[in-house]
């Protein structure tokens, strides 16, 4: 049996969306471990936020707190294409 790669790892994440006068959370202390060449599934409600944490991952959109770190770096210290290669 193959050790399984912790590819993304998700630790105490909000999401959701900020503008100057206020902050609207969707999904709070979000945590989770998504490994490589592990099938992930995310299912819920409509508006639970399952769109804004897949736009959090790819980074098009920043977490409003928390860490995203992809291969043991916060997503943050990649380049948009070398992201994009990961994700």
């Amino acid at each position: 049996m193959q050790a399984r790669e912790n590819t993304i790892d998700i630790k105490n994440l909000t999401i959701g969306y900020s503008s100057k006068k206020n902050k609207k959370i969707v999904a709070e202390n979000i945590n989770s471990s998504i490994f490589s060449g592990e099938l992930t599934c995310l299912l819920g409600a409509n508006g639970i936020g399952k769109s804004t944490l897949l736009r959090t991952l790819s980074a098009f959109q920043p977490p409003l707190s928390g860490n995203i770190s992809i291969q043991n770096h916060e997503i943050g210290e990649y380049h948009e294409k070398e992201l994009a290669t990961l994700v």
